[in-house]
């Protein structure tokens, strides 16, 4: 649905305005969530303090408990003093975030303190009832460069702000439902899981120094690297992925029972089929992989080997939460990107697949419309240029007439 990150100073209305709008919206059927920064602290955010990198996390994981109510259709407020201008911006770059600031004057919230906190704060050093570290007094606050809704919540009363965020949020639900267009989802999870024991036992059989890096350096930072079962040589050191390519098992897969009887589950014909390894603090990033949609004739599977929750898999700008075991079907056609952030590799199975009538009554039963056709235009100008980035990279007649195709668009 919608997210609203709000930003201001500690008394500007912040919960105020969420609790107000909240009562506003759910009276009209809607279904909101109040993500508020004081009630997670004593929760899931209890093991932080107040330092720049503790904030940071604390609006991170208030962010990802925001995202999974957005995913059951919810209106979110998130409500937290989220004072850092690169972690906003770095939340706005999802389609469905708003950014609403509250504008208040430090005078003013000197003036109102509610809480008697501002009081406490600006208390000698040597009190030992001094607020340390806080917001707008001894710690940073950075104003907002662009916001997308300004609230002066020390000069227009607490009905007028009301009323305007109400307004504004209806108006941007309206916008994002009449531009809508249904498409098939961009990352789905298949009705088959895999055993982790067997899955790792065949990871060790490949745990040889065949392991390649990433042919492609400049996608990625940290070690990426792979290793072939399936490819065009018949080689293990053969990464490479080209469509309507012959491809031969490599003498590997031979060693490895449980990944062929994996890939004998799915009927379709396979091209390549690859081990792919995430180091530890290492990043795939954003980008896309042309003609890689279920729509196009193609599928790409993965299974994840080892993995954690610190492994952060984004498609489409939603984050896919792959465990260990599953099986995982994404329109890599969309911008993507992963990070690991754990201290530990990453390993994912994955299988290219070529769609056929057996494919279509799987993703039929996942809801796929197997007739959907995606339009020319369904790409934003980003996407768009993104597309045209990854083709030049491999420069041929086709892509460039697909380059000459996109940029008349």
């Amino acid at each position: 649905m919608i997210l609203l990150q709000f930003t201001g100073l500690s008394g500007s209305g912040k919960t105020t305005l969420a609790e107000n709008v909240s009562m506003m919206l759910s009276a009209k059927g809607y279904q909101v969530k109040i993500v508020d920064g004081d009630v997670y602290r004593k929760t899931i955010c209890s093991d932080l303090g107040f330092s720049k990198e503790d904030r940071l996390e604390n609006v991170r994981r208030l962010f990802k408990v925001g995202c999974d109510f957005v995913e059951s259709n919810c209106i979110v407020l998130m409500s937290v003093i989220n004072p850092y201008e690169d972690l906003r911006k770095e939340i706005a770059q999802f389609e469905f975030v708003k950014t609403v600031f509250l504008d208040c004057s430090l005078d003013k919230l000197i003036q109102r303190d509610p809480k008697g906190l501002y009081q406490k704060a600006l208390l000698p050093e040597h009190d030992s009832n001094k607020i340390k570290n806080f917001t707008g007094i001894s710690d940073v606050y950075e104003v907002p460069l662009k916001a997308d809704l300004v609230l002066k919540t020390g000069l227009e009363t607490v009905q007028d702000s009301t009323q305007k965020l109400y307004d504004f949020i209806i108006n941007n639900i309206v916008t994002n439902q009449s531009s809508f267009k249904p498409t098939n989802p961009s990352s789905c999870q298949l009705p088959i899981s895999f055993s982790i024991e067997r899955l790792q036992q065949d990871l060790l059989i490949c745990e040889t120094n065949l392991w390649t890096p990433h042919f492609n350096t400049g996608r990625y930072e940290g070690n990426w690297t792979s290793v072939s079962l399936r490819s065009q040589s018949g080689k293990e050191t053969d990464i490479l992925s080209f469509p309507d390519k012959e491809y031969k098992n490599t003498p590997l897969l031979d060693s490895c029972s449980y990944f062929k009887e994996i890939m004998d589950w799915f009927e379709c014909e396979k091209e390549a089929v690859r081990l792919l390894r995430l180091g530890s603090d290492s990043e795939i990033k954003e980008h896309v992989d042309n003609d890689t949609s279920y729509e196009d004739g193609f599928f790409r599977i993965h299974v994840p080997i080892v993995t954690n929750s610190e492994v952060f898999f984004y498609v489409d700008k939603k984050l896919v939460p792959m465990k260990m075991g599953e099986c995982w079907y994404a329109n890599f056609q969309r911008p993507h990107y992963v990070q690991n952030k754990s201290s530990e590799p990453r390993v994912h199975l994955t299988l290219d697949c070529i769609r056929n009538e057996w494919s279509d009554n799987l993703f039929s039963q996942m809801g796929f419309d197997i007739s959907y056709t995606p339009n020319n235009d369904q790409y934003s100008e980003e996407e768009k240029q993104q597309i045209i980035a990854e083709l030049s990279r491999n420069p041929s007649e086709i892509n460039n007439q697909i380059i000459a195709d996109l940029q008349l668009k």
